[in-house]
């Protein structure tokens, strides 16, 4: 054989090893391997871009099923009634249209302590980190140490019932809020991050978790975000305050937000089968190429 061995694309697959064993062959033979690889993994690579299709379409059914019960309802056939505000349209006519004040109790902001990055054991105070609050999900395991030498604000510690939002971050990211249902003790939260306590005789802390994904709310949040670098935006007491709420009756509030909660459940369980699908055929084209290159498959013109 003279000059280079011919190049296919299947010599970005294998390890210098297998391309080596393969340029030993002939060139007959590498191009009967090639082409075998091609076809059969470019099967795969479409299924596999399928089934991440359908993880897009899932997002935007979670987003949609969201939307719709928190400014709509759950009745299709609802009286509804003109808002006065063009951007939000009509409401069902027996909700509430009120400025978020008449909801909360406290408005607070936590304190940034020098805190020590490693993770906290349970004894130990700590502060959350800023993406310990995503849009309606709490994650308590991100959090920081803070030194012993400190003395802890004690009244900043979060407990079940609070309502967190971010108050400075990316324009997307800015205004990001959960409801808290359960938490470890002797933990804090830090000065980006707000905390509410609501009127829950009003307000149900997790639909109001779930109205902030919605468009009405992050429309009001990203109107009122300020910052003097665009990649950096952050929003004070005085907007959360005057950003307006639909608010449906209490016992509404609940039936809707345990629709919702029942449907997400079977959407995260159809996320979850779809992504192990993905890795399973990730696995299988790694491994039919892995067998191809390494003479283990019987390829025939």
């Amino acid at each position: 054989m003279t000059g280079q061995p011919a190049k296919h694309k299947y010599n970005a697959y294998g390890t210098d090893g297998n391309a080596t064993e393969v340029f030993s062959r002939s060139l007959s033979d590498q191009k009967l391997i090639a082409d075998y690889l091609n076809k059969e993994t470019a099967k795969i690579d479409e299924l596999i871009q399928a089934k991440k299709r359908l993880l897009e379409l899932l997002d935007e059914q979670r987003f949609t099923l969201i939307n719709q019960a928190i400014t709509r309802g759950l009745n299709p056939d609802i009286p509804m009634r003109d808002s006065g505000t063009k951007w939000i349209g009509k409401i069902p006519k027996h909700w509430d249209f009120l400025r978020l004040r008449w909801c909360i109790l406290t408005l607070q902001q936590g304190w940034s302590p020098k805190a020590d990055e490693k993770e906290p054991e349970e004894q130990e105070w700590a502060v959350l980190r800023l993406n310990a609050v995503q849009r309606g999900e709490f994650d308590e395991s991100k959090a920081k140490t803070i030194p012993v030498s400190l003395k802890i604000p004690t009244a900043l510690e979060i407990h079940p019932g609070d309502f967190l939002i971010t108050r400075a971050n990316t324009p997307k990211l800015v205004g990001n809020a959960c409801y808290v249902q359960k938490i470890r003790p002797r933990l804090i939260f830090s000065d980006l991050i707000y905390r509410l306590r609501l009127d829950q005789s009003k307000l149900d802390g997790q639909f109001l978790s779930f109205f902030f994904q919605t468009d009405i709310s992050r429309y009001q949040i990203e109107a009122d975000a300020r910052g003097s670098i665009p990649s950096m935006v952050k929003i004070s007491k005085g907007h959360i305050l005057n950003w307006l709420l639909l608010l449906p009756p209490l016992k509404e509030q609940k039936s809707i937000v345990d629709y919702i909660e029942t449907k997400l459940s079977q959407i995260k369980a159809l996320k979850t089968a779809t992504e192990d699908t993905i890795k399973f055929l990730k696995e299988r084209r790694s491994g039919l190429i892995t067998a191809a290159l390494n003479g283990e498959l019987e390829i025939k013109e």
